[in-house]
């Protein structure tokens, strides 16, 4: 996705980009419809542009316990800061991204993306009541009940269990 410096130097207020998913960099997310939504406003600021809004995607994980793919709808804050100024930019953990002076648009496509993959919860879970498969047979045990005896325990490891630690 790019935004014009044009755009940038007169401003905008809730302008709405429609973005198709093959246009963003791959980073292996799964998008249900290609459809991305992003509704941004624009301001000049001392340093250069900044770039607020909202973006919304509708993407697939598979779920952690049970392996099924589900849909999942993102609703993510944006904030963005561009600069001409190299010193600003260059900072270690420095939000500034460099759009030179000479350039008439930037293209935003990699944040977008990246935004989207660190949305990604550490564990996906298609629901909280999900109950994986069986680790027996591996049945989806959302779908259908298996028969399969448990294992009885290990106890090699007991003895451990009766230390406490002070």
């Amino acid at each position: 996705m790019k935004l014009l410096r044009s755009e940038l130097e007169t401003g905008f207020k809730e302008k709405l980009f429609d973005i198709n998913a093959s246009d963003l960099p791959d980073r292996g997310i799964r998008f249900f419809d290609h459809h991305i939504a992003c509704t941004l406003t624009s301001s000049v600021v001392q340093f250069g542009y900044q770039v607020s809004g909202c973006l919304q995607a509708a993407v697939q994980y598979d779920c952690d316990r049970c392996l099924d793919c589900f849909d999942n709808h993102l609703d993510l804050p944006l904030k963005l800061w561009f600069t001409a100024r190299q010193e600003l930019s260059k900072n270690q953990g420095s939000e500034m991204i460099l759009f030179p002076d000479e350039g008439d648009c930037i293209d935003i496509s990699c944040e977008l993306a990246d935004l989207i993959i660190l949305a990604r919860p550490m564990k996906s879970l298609c629901s909280d009541e999900c109950k994986g498969l069986c680790s027996l047979c591996g049945i989806n045990l959302n779908r259908a009940s298996c028969d399969c005896i448990p294992t009885p325990e290990d106890d090699r490891w007991e003895a451990l269990k009766e230390l406490k630690l002070d």
